[in-house]
């Protein structure tokens, strides 16, 4: 599979969003999560495996809304409970055909074990529960 790098952080309000620029084919390799690997998680990293989580280099951590290096875009995903991609190791894969000017997503709770920073969800498909890791679904449905 060929690393797309179609993308771009376009504001919405206050934060920035990952959004495509062309048309995203179904199983299109989106991007590459590279980063410093940690035990721990932190508000912008990704789970890669048991304790491993993907962080941007700290210097970006500080300013999260300035896009200094496209190589770390990934850090402006969104959450959504019917995402349009998801985690396959260390990769963001296209779950569906995903039209231009779309915003990316994928579901914290089916990568992340017990997140950082949890967050009342706000995509819309999940009437605001709780965003907090895999660690704490109630039940396999739940999610």
């Amino acid at each position: 599979m060929q690393t797309l790098l179609k993308l771009t952080a376009a504001r919405s309000g206050d934060r920035l969003q990952l959004v495509t620029t062309e048309v995203l084919e179904m199983g299109t390799n989106i991007l590459r999560f590279i980063g410093d690997i940690r035990a721990t998680p932190g508000r912008y990293s990704v789970q890669i495996g048991s304790r491993e989580h993907l962080h941007p280099p700290d210097s970006l951590a500080d300013e999260p809304h300035e896009q200094r290096d496209p190589r770390f875009v990934w850090r402006f995903l969104d959450h959504s409970c019917k995402p349009n991609a998801k985690v396959v190791e260390q990769s963001l894969v296209a779950l569906r055909l995903i039209q231009v000017g779309e915003v990316l997503t994928f579901d914290y709770n089916l990568t992340e074990e017990d997140m950082a920073t949890p967050f009342r969800g706000e995509c819309g498909h999940c009437g605001g529960r709780m965003i907090r890791g895999f660690k704490h679904r109630q039940h396999p449905s739940a999610i």
